[in-house]
């Protein structure tokens, strides 16, 4: 099987405000338009706000079809 890869996003955690309540979250991220580092936790660039639910050895890398 091939695989092409169209795009690769990454973002970092930021602090949102939302009815009161605060919350760190990473879902904004931006696209990468050059070569980025990768190991078993996933990008390098990219960070995760909620590790107890995203990224770590076994999801570090989401990937999406089309």
């Amino acid at each position: 099987m091939q695989t092409t890869i169209k795009s690769i996003a990454a973002g970092k955690a930021v602090e949102y405000t939302l009815k009161e309540k605060i919350f760190l979250s990473a879902y904004k991220k931006d696209m990468f338009l050059e070569t980025c580092e990768v190991n078993s936790l996933g990008i390098i660039e990219d960070e995760q706000a909620a590790k107890e639910y995203h990224g770590g050895i076994d999801a570090a890398i989401h990937i999406g079809s089309t």
